[in-house]
């Protein structure tokens, strides 16, 4: 399971750069942020990266979050986030293996105002407890704009969702930014699907 957002800092766009790091790592599902490609999607990505894509967008955003997934979408939608005005959360029910779906969250919280962060946290925990069964799997995923991980929004966050693992590179580094100080980038399974994520399983990009 990975998050990314790896747009061009230009064009606010997936390029050739960005592609080829989700080529190279070919995760299994994707929670990404920014999810704007210059020619359309799936065809500009190849067949390398994800074999039978099945992939959810938000609609009527200019910096839409998504999912992309290998198993199957059995439910999609996003919900308003009143924060910001080009985007929402979006969030997709997955067909994995076994007895129980996997809901995945995509996000991406507000870059300035961090005053606006902790209500988004506290928004997103209460559409998740409210849409998703406690005993299901769900993962909470995407670009925080976080400091430290001391930050309000992150520990609303993470005192209902899982960050004993954090994904790191391949120096032990869990920061994300361009700068690698800070760690914008999250991947926060809820307690019944960390018991069951192998290691490494976590990316955040």
């Amino acid at each position: 399971i990975a998050t990314a957002n790896l747009s061009n800092n230009t064009s606010q766009t997936y390029e050739d750069p960005g592609i080829r790091i989700l080529q190279a790592l070919r995760p299994d599902i994707l929670a990404i942020q920014e999810f704007r490609c210059p020619s359309g999607f799936p065809k500009t990505w190849p067949a390398a990266f994800l074999t039978d894509v099945h992939f959810h967008r938000e609609k009527g955003a200019r910096l839409p979050n998504g999912i992309i997934s290998r198993f199957p979408i059995l439910a999609a939608g996003q919900w308003h986030d009143p924060h910001v005005r080009n985007r929402d959360f979006a969030w997709a029910t997955l067909d994995i293996p076994g007895p129980k779906p996997l809901h995945v969250v995509s996000v991406h919280l507000l870059q300035t105002r961090a005053a606006d962060r902790p209500p988004q946290a506290r928004l997103l925990l209460d559409l998740i407890r409210r849409h998703f069964p406690a005993t299901d799997y769900v993962v909470l995923c995407g670009d925080l704009n976080i400091s430290s991980r001391r930050a309000e929004a992150f520990t609303v966050l993470a005192a209902e969702l899982d960050d004993s693992r954090q994904p790191v590179d391949q120096n032990g580094n869990p920061n994300t930014n361009a700068e690698r100080n800070r760690p914008y980038d999250v991947v926060l399974p809820n307690p019944e699907l960390a018991q069951v994520i192998p290691a490494g399983g976590l990316l955040g990009l």
